[in-house]
C-alpha cells in the first residue's frame, strides 16, 4: 500500500502523457487506434490504482493496525532506518526509531549516519546494489549495535574516522 501512494503520481503523469500523445487523429485507422489505446490507459490506471488497492485497505482497515514487527530477541529493538542518497550518490543510513544519538563509542558519524564502509580505502561505486551492501552493512551494523548495549563495547570492526563526515 506505502509503494502505491509513492508510485500513483508518476504513473498517473505517464498515463496522462500516453492520452495527450494520442490525440484522436484524422485516419479512421488511427483513430480507433488511439481511442483503444487511451481506454486501455485510463482502464489500466483505474484497475491498478483504484480496484485493485481499494479492496485490499478495506479489509486491513477492518482488522485494525497491522502488528508491529517482533523484535529478535526479547532485550532487541525493532528499528525504522532511513536510506538516502547524498548529493554524490553515496548513500547515508539513519536510525530512525528508536532514535540513536552520536556516541563516539558505537562506529556512526558525527551527523547520526551509520558508517558502513570506509571512503578512503573502500570507496563508494554507483555501481554497487544496495541490497546487496548497504542493507546487509545496516543490519550487521545493528547486530554490533545490539552487542554494543548488552556488553557495553563496540565489538564490530572499525576505523578511526577523525572529522570524515558524509552530508
Amino acid at each position: 500500500m506505502d509503494a502505491g501512494v509513492v508510485r500513483f503520481r508518476p504513473i498517473l503523469f505517464t498515463a496522462l502523457a500516453v492520452v495527450g500523445a494520442s490525440a484522436i487523429p484524422a485516419d479512421p485507422i488511427l483513430k480507433g487506434l488511439a481511442i483503444v489505446l487511451m481506454a486501455g490507459e485510463i482502464a489500466g490506471l483505474l484497475i491498478g490504482r483504484v480496484a485493485v488497492p481499494a479492496p485490499y485497505f478495506m479489509a486491513n482497515k477492518e482488522a485494525g493496525p497491522s502488528p508491529r514487527i517482533p523484535a529478535a530477541t526479547d532485550e532487541s529493538e525493532c528499528y525504522t532506518l532511513r536510506v538516502s542518497l547524498t548529493e554524490w550518490g553515496i548513500p547515508a543510513v539513519r536510525v530512525v526509531k528508536p532514535a540513536i544519538a552520536y556516541n563516539p563509542a558505537i562506529h556512526m558519524y558525527r551527523n547520526g549516519t551509520l558508517c558502513l564502509f570506509h571512503p578512503p580505502t573502500q570507496p563508494w561505486s554507483g555501481a554497487y546494489d544496495l541490497h546487496k551492501t548497504i542493507i546487509p552493512w545496516t543490519a550487521e551494523w545493528l547486530v554490533y549495535y545490539e552487542l554494543y548495549l548488552t556488553e557495553g563495547k563496540w565489538l564490530g570492526p572499525e576505523v578511526p574516522h577523525g572529522e570524515l563526515q558524509l552530508e
